[in-house]
């Protein structure tokens, strides 16, 4: 399910028995908010527990990540010219331990054709932060590290390194639908990626970010499987996450 289509009420939380020693695992609840226009989604918000500071730093985040889009180009008028800007944000994990959205941005600023963005946003529900992926994947996914900046202004975090690239070309290389017209954009040392857990398709989620805007539609996602980051060795705490998350379903589909 879209965000932008939730009705505002809370999502129930969701538990399920212990899975470990220690813990009683809960799916997040989530509160929707308003349209902050026509078309364009905002983010929602946690329901959380007086001073569950965490959640309240998250917020606050999310906040933030909505008023950048007031202050965006291509929205309002532009020489008399009303822009057209739509957003739509999908949960792609909710819970345990990790928060995961992801942006998606169509915007026309004139010109021959839209533009398209996508991004993601994904914290720590232990400490409220963005999370560290040096931390969480494999130093051989991680060699690099980087931010760019996307449509909004938002400050994206990047990833990349030989390893990863290799695991993105044969992914995406074994699409039923693939598009050789790309193989030259793809094959690009160079690429940078964004990264976000994703509970429906149960992996690690990569995509190509800052393609030109010619070849932007090249940048397909591609999921890395569990089954392949564990023989890699990536924190259990982040795959034994989205493990559960995927057996409940705690996420919305993209729709």
């Amino acid at each position: 399910m879209n965000i932008s289509r939730y009705m505002l009420v809370a999502l129930m939380v969701l538990c399920i028995g212990q899975v470990s020693a220690e813990s009683t695992v809960c799916a997040l609840t989530l509160r929707a908010s308003p349209a902050i226009g026509h078309g364009v989604a905002a983010l929602p918000r946690l329901v959380a527990a007086p001073g569950d500071r965490a959640a309240a730093r998250i917020n606050q985040a999310l906040s933030r990540a909505d008023e950048r889009v007031h202050k965006a180009d291509c929205t309002g008028e532009i020489d008399g010219e009303q822009m057209d800007w739509t957003r739509t944000i999908s949960v792609t994990m909710r819970g345990p331990h990790f928060l995961s959205l992801v942006v998606a941005d169509v915007w026309f600023c004139g010109g021959a054709h839209p533009d398209y963005d996508q991004f993601p946003l994904v914290y720590d529900l232990s400490t409220g932060a963005p999370v560290n992926w040096s931390r969480l994947l494999p130093a051989a996914l991680v060699q690099e590290t980087g931010t760019d900046t996307a449509s909004d202004g938002t400050v994206v975090g990047t990833v990349s390194s030989p390893k990863l690239h290799d695991l993105y070309l044969k992914g995406v290389n074994s699409a039923p639908d693939i598009d050789h017209d790309c193989d030259d954009v793809l094959a690009n040392p160079d690429l940078r990626f964004t990264v976000w857990p994703s509970a429906r398709t149960a992996g690690i989620t990569i995509k190509p970010f800052g393609l030109p805007h010619v070849v932007a539609g090249c940048g397909s996602e591609w999921t890395v499987p569990l089954s392949v980051l564990r023989k890699l060795n990536a924190r259990h705490e982040l795959l034994d996450a989205i493990e559960v998350a995927h057996s409940q379903g705690w996420y919305e589909s993209q729709q």
